[in-house]
């Protein structure tokens, strides 16, 4: 998994901006939603990153593996919990879109990559 984000991370970050610029078109609220969204994206993601790491490579797994990955999933709903709080500032959808942007984004490079491998 560090092989996957390390090879991509700029694009991702660049593409990410780009899109949240993009959105400064249809409104302020929608930019800053999926700015919101994006940046809670990366902090549950490094979170997966650190439990894979353990279970996989370090074989170390306890209850306290299981508290994380729960925890880690809880994130989600905070920043779902700040749109709804700031509704003038963040759009609830796209903070949903900022979210599932980063794995939509690993999902399509991925698929580019491997028709790219197999010619």
């Amino acid at each position: 998994m560090k092989e996957l984000l390390k090879n991509r991370f700029t694009v991702l970050i660049v593409s990410g901006l780009l899109v949240s610029l993009g959105l400064l078109f249809v409104g302020y609220s929608w930019s800053l939603g999926f700015l919101l969204g994006f940046a809670f994206s990366f902090l549950t993601v490094n979170i997966t990153k650190y439990q894979v790491d353990s279970v996989l490579f370090k074989r170390t797994q306890s209850w306290t593996t299981y508290v994380k990955f729960i925890l880690g999933n809880l994130i989600y709903i905070v920043p779902f919990i700040i749109s709804i709080l700031l509704y003038d500032w963040f759009n609830l959808f796209a903070v949903g879109i900022g979210l599932l942007y980063f794995k939509y984004f690993i999902f399509i490079s991925e698929i580019f990559f491997r028709q790219k491998e197999n010619k």
